[in-house]
């Protein structure tokens, strides 16, 4: 796999069709979240399953369509891994989804008040920006998470 994303990167840079940088990035994450396969990490960051990392536990890949944002399937489609343990299993997500809040913020404060020295009334205006903005993001990692303190890739 790893050569053939290579192979199909350096055609495109060496070709030098209209291609954009974006494309070229997107190239990259796409060959680094091959090699993450079978980690925690990868089920994490794709919302995949977490036995099989095959496909998505979500109906819908895009969490800002807020309707479907938390819709989940019962089982995944490869293996078979019921996703609901139990009655109520996500409800421990919510004990999740604080320090990954905490970190969301603290690297907005990180980013416009240290480095960017932005004062502190606009870096907290900020903040909540960011912390509204990124509110989907954030409940489904927190899903990820949980269920991944539960179930291993096989």
């Amino acid at each position: 796999m790893y050569f053939k994303i290579r192979k199909i990167q350096d055609y495109l840079i060496n070709r030098k069709s209209l291609l954009r940088k974006n494309e070229v990035f997107y190239l990259q994450i796409l060959h680094y979240m091959k090699l993450l396969k079978g980690t925690k990490i990868n089920s994490i960051l794709e919302g995949s399953c977490p036995v099989c990392q095959n496909e998505s536990m979500y109906f819908e890949k895009n969490p800002y369509k807020l309707k479907e944002t938390l819709k989940m399937k019962e089982r995944c489609g490869s293996c078979n891994t019921k996703y609901k343990i139990e009655p109520s299993f996500f409800y421990g997500a919510m004990y999740v989804s604080y320090p990954v809040g905490i970190m969301f913020a603290s690297a907005t404060f990180i980013l416009s008040y240290l480095i960017f020295g932005i004062g502190l009334i606009p870096t907290y205006c900020i903040i909540v920006f960011v912390m509204i903005f990124s509110l989907p993001i954030i409940l489904r990692i927190s899903r990820n998470i949980w269920i991944n303190f539960f179930m291993s890739y096989k």
